[in-house]
Parts: C-alpha cells; sequence; structure tokens
C-alpha cells in the first residue's frame, strides 16, 4: 500500500526537544474547520458512528435526556456552548429584538411548551448551521468522537490505518502507515491551533504511565467529565458541608438533621427553607421570578443530585450566592452577574 500525503496540512510536527521517544517524520494535523469542504461529501456515511458515539455518551455521562437526537446536533451537548446561546439571546430580549420572559414556574404546559419553542426558533440565528464544522464541534463530548473522526478517516484517507489514541486531557483518531507509523492526526480541537507536539508528549507521558490504549469504533470508555458524587446519605454524624461546599469549610456540626434526602447542618437546613421565600429579583424596578434548580439552560442532573453548592433539590430556590443560580435578567451566574440583583 502506498503511502500519500493528505491534503489541506495545517501543521508538520517536528520532533520536540528531549522527547522521550523519536517521533515520526511528517506528522501532519488535518485542520478540519479550514478543510470542512474535503470533510463535508462523507459526514452522511459517517453518521450511524455519530449516533452511536453521542448516545454512549448521554448515557455515561448521566444527561437528562438519556438518548441523542440527530437534530439536536453534537454542539448542544456543550455546556458552554449552550449558556453562550442563551446569554445572546437575553442580550436580544434586553435590547427589545425578542420579546420573551421564561414561563413562570407555575405556568401550564402548553404555556412553557410556546414560550419555549419561541426561544428554539429564535435561536436558530445564533446557533451553528447543520453539517458546518461548528455543529459538530463540542468542548463536553468530544473524547467520545474519536470513534467518529476514525469513521472519517477511513472514508477519506483509505490509505491509513485508522485507531484512536486516549490520555485523560483528550482524544483524537490517527491515521497509521504500513510501517506503523503515525502520519495524519484528526483532532476536533485543531480548528483552535493546540500545540501538536504537546498533544504527542501527552500521548507518549501517558504510554510511559500505561495510561493509553487504542479502542475500537465503539466508545466503551468513562467520560472524562467529572462525576458528581451520589446522594448516600451518612449513617453517622460525622464531617458535613455548612453552606458554601469548599473543603476549607468542612466542620463538625453535632445538630444534624435529614431535609432534601441529605444529613446537614440545621443552620443549613434553615438557610434553604429561607430561601423557599424569597422567590423573586428585581433590578431597576422590574421584577421576575427567581430560576429554581433543575431549570437553568446548564444541566445538573437535577432529577439525580441535589445542587452541589446549596444543596437545593429540584423545584427548590437556591439559597442566594450558590453558583448555580441563573439570573433571569441577563442569563449569567446570578450571584456575579453584575445586574445589582435584590431579592424581593
Amino acid at each position: 500500500m502506498a503511502e500519500s500525503t493528505p491534503t489541506g496540512i495545517s501543521a508538520s510536527v517536528s520532533p520536540p526537544d528531549q522527547a522521550p521517544h523519536t517521533l515520526p517524520d511528517s506528522i501532519v494535523v488535518f485542520n478540519l474547520r479550514e478543510n470542512w469542504r474535503q470533510v463535508k461529501p462523507h459526514l452522511a456515511k459517517v453518521k450511524p458512528v455519530l449516533t452511536t458515539c453521542m448516545n454512549a455518551y448521554l448515557v455515561e455521562s448521566g444527561d437528562e435526556d438519556p438518548l441523542y437526537d440527530l437534530k439536536g446536533a453534537p454542539w448542544k451537548t456543550s455546556t458552554n456552548l449552550k449558556h453562550w446561546l442563551h446569554i445572546q439571546i437575553m442580550k436580544a430580549a434586553e435590547r427589545g429584538e425578542f420579546i420573551w420572559e421564561r414561563p413562570r414556574h407555575d405556568a401550564t404546559q402548553q404555556v412553557v411548551a410556546k414560550t419555549w419553542e419561541e426561544y428554539r426558533t429564535y435561536a436558530e440565528r445564533f446557533s451553528p448551521k447543520p453539517d458546518t464544522f461548528d455543529w459538530y464541534y463540542t468542548e463536553t463530548a468530544e473524547y467520545y468522537m474519536a470513534p467518529w473522526l476514525i469513521a472519517l478517516g477511513q472514508n477519506m484517507f483509505p490509505e491509513f490505518i485508522w485507531t484512536a489514541f486516549y490520555t485523560h486531557e483528550f482524544a483524537f483518531a490517527g491515521g497509521i502507515d504500513m510501517q506503523s507509523k503515525l502520519r495524519v492526526i484528526f483532532d476536533m480541537r485543531s480548528s483552535k491551533s493546540p500545540n501538536p507536539t504537546e498533544m504527542l508528549r501527552c500521548l507518549y507521558d501517558a504510554q510511559e504511565n500505561q495510561d493509553y490504549g487504542e479502542k475500537g469504533p465503539l466508545p466503551a470508555f468513562k467520560t472524562a467529565t467529572p462525576r458528581r458524587p451520589t446522594t448516600k446519605l451518612q449513617d453517622e454524624p460525622g464531617p458535613t458541608q455548612h453552606g458554601d461546599t469548599h473543603p476549607d469549610n468542612m466542620i463538625q456540626d453535632a445538630t444534624l438533621v435529614k431535609y432534601n434526602g441529605l444529613l446537614m447542618p440545621e443552620s443549613e437546613r434553615k438557610r434553604i427553607m429561607a430561601a423557599q421565600t424569597q422567590q423573586a429579583f428585581t433590578r431597576r424596578g422590574v421584577r421576575r421570578e427567581r430560576i429554581r434548580y433543575g431549570e437553568e439552560i446548564t444541566s445538573w442532573q437535577a432529577s439525580k443530585y441535589p445542587c452541589h453548592d446549596c444543596r437545593a433539590v429540584k423545584g427548590q430556590l437556591h439559597v442566594f450566592g450558590c453558583d448555580v443560580e441563573e439570573c433571569p435578567f441577563c442569563g449569567r451566574q446570578a450571584f456575579i452577574c453584575g445586574c445589582k440583583l435584590k431579592i424581593a
């Protein structure tokens, strides 16, 4: 099988100084964004692989919606991108370009469905377009997309043997020639100009630490996204989180009660209960309902876990100052958003 060099080369990697191994010559990072026209004709062929990858990601990550909707696009699994989109919509509403307010907590299902459908329709003007690079780009699930990149590589450059490489930090697909040399890299992050030399250093370091593998086309491995602990009750009094969950605030409290299925100090229970009476914010005389846990744009898996900061449960109001609470005016974190909120 003859060797060939892919077109659209974005970078050539030279052996780094003091590398633990000698790097092969002429490794190239194929810039998927810049060369997307070459990629597009192959997307339909690899769509089933993408579906498998995304379903595996959603199941492993514990997402509220366990099935991947192809119309939903991979980018919608990215918390950062969804939050950015929400802020753009809230800015448009602030400018009067979009007349919209989040439905009230006690609104009927019909009102809720209609309001969010208006939101999604307006969001399309900011959202990535189907079959563009940004449509497929996701910071959250990119670790799971290596098998999809393998399928792309096999279709675009069948002269190479394609496999996936994983470390704690990232995953990418690599095309290997008949001399077992890595020749080309497919990596979704290549559009952001990662340092390919450092990428290979991480790979070699992982190999040295036996934290390296070539996995098959199905992404049967755990996500790199940290998983929140389960809400298993403590059987005996001990160190509990009092207010802020930072380790520096772990204290011994003799007055422990069970609330929200958790063991916590009585003072913390009182704070959560008091927050339920503080149902709205005002900003410059305008009043809006506070956003309850589980109704944020960002998915916190509220049906499975309490709030990691204030320990409210789904449907409850956060304790003000919690870093999860979303501002109903601007969409940012309420306690630092700059809206000068006042509790009504």
